[in-house]
């Protein structure tokens, strides 16, 4: 098995060894010649943790952007081994394993991961009862989700990309069996991820925006951002999510037909999220930095949430470039995680 062929191999290495050889690994223990691991979604309760486990070093060993560096820091693994080493099966460690097994299959380079590596334990879940979401006016997000998973124009647009995936009309009956959970984490910029018919959403950003925008909007106006950002989130982790359903398998990784949506940007090309946050907002959106932005037409978001929310209709009346919106432009290969 994958996960005890690394932790021994891990345990081996001298003491005054700093580096771990990743291709020497595989070649070992011959991983190279196990087949991809299927991870079956129908229920949490299910999960395997041993065999997700194997599933994270066998995505690793079959990942040739990851393997393109074939020398990597011992400490950059350090936190993963514990993790394998581990006995633990609680919720918070099985978020933390989906989260890696997410990473082990992306298009990432080896300063991504060991940055990623540093801070994934850093995932804690939060009690949707937690005292945190009353003092922060954030208690509306769980109703809001329950919202957006029955708006038919949401359905209507993810079930448009994953007809283009699967070649057929779908069905989204997994949307209403879709749950949330929200999360703590000491890196802001992990937003969240998909996972096993639910979605991990990280609060932080949240609190961020609430404390850096009330100088420049209304609590109102600042209420309608969030939503907008927590539309976005949903939009893109949600259909990472089905996607995996439909596959049933957690472990899916990229559409065979991804670079059909990437053709016209080679540089800032769209993974399957992304894809989804412009098919509702026309744009791939930092509300943030829009809701600090002077010129940002509030009354037109207004508009397009009266429109595509409340009356779950298609707004035709955007202007990006009048709207005073800031896009996003940063480069992600992260299939499932949503890092910006």
């Amino acid at each position: 098995m994958a996960a005890p062929a690394f932790t021994e191999y891990y345990e081996n290495i001298p003491y005054d060894e700093k580096y771990i050889f990743f291709n020497r690994f595989k070649e070992k223990y011959r991983i190279n010649e196990l087949s991809r691991i299927k991870l079956k979604t129908q229920h949490e309760i299910l999960f395997n943790m041993d065999k997700a486990k194997d599933t994270l070093i066998t995505n690793l060993c079959m990942n040739e952007s990851f393997l393109e560096n074939d020398r990597f820091s011992k400490e950059s693994f350090r936190k993963v081994y514990s993790l394998l080493k581990s006995n633990k099966h609680d919720k918070n460690q099985m978020a933390r394993l989906i989260f890696l097994i997410h990473l082990s299959k992306s298009n990432v380079d080896y300063l991504t991961f060991s940055l990623f590596s540093k801070f994934f334990d850093s995932i804690e879940l939060i009690d949707s009862f937690d005292d945190i979401f009353k003092n922060n006016g954030l208690s509306f997000l769980f109703d809001y989700f329950e919202e957006l998973k029955t708006n038919r124009f949401i359905q209507n647009h993810i079930a448009q990309i994953l007809r283009e995936i699967f070649g057929k009309n779908i069905k989204l009956n997994f949307l209403r069996n879709l749950k949330i959970s929200f999360f703590n984490c000491s890196v802001e910029k992990l937003r969240g991820f998909a996972g096993i018919n639910r979605i991990y959403v990280g609060l932080r950003p949240f609190h961020t925006m609430i404390n850096e925008l009330r100088n420049n909007l209304r609590k109102d106006e600042i209420k309608l951002i969030i939503k907008l950002e927590f539309l976005r989130v949903f939009v893109n982790l949600t259909t990472h999510a089905l996607l995996r359903s439909l596959k049933n398998d957690l472990n899916y990784w990229n559409p065979k037909n991804f670079n059909k949506f990437t053709n016209r940007n080679k540089t800032f090309r769209l993974e399957l999220g992304y894809v989804a946050e412009e098919k509702i907002f026309e744009a791939r959106i930092n509300w943030l930095q829009s809701g600090l932005n002077e010129n940002l037409n509030v009354e037109k978001w207004y508009e397009f949430y009266e429109k595509v929310i409340v009356n779950q209709e298609f707004h035709s009346h955007l202007k990006l470039n009048q709207d005073g919106i800031i896009r996003k432009m940063n480069q992600n290969f992260i299939m499932g995680i949503d890092f910006s």
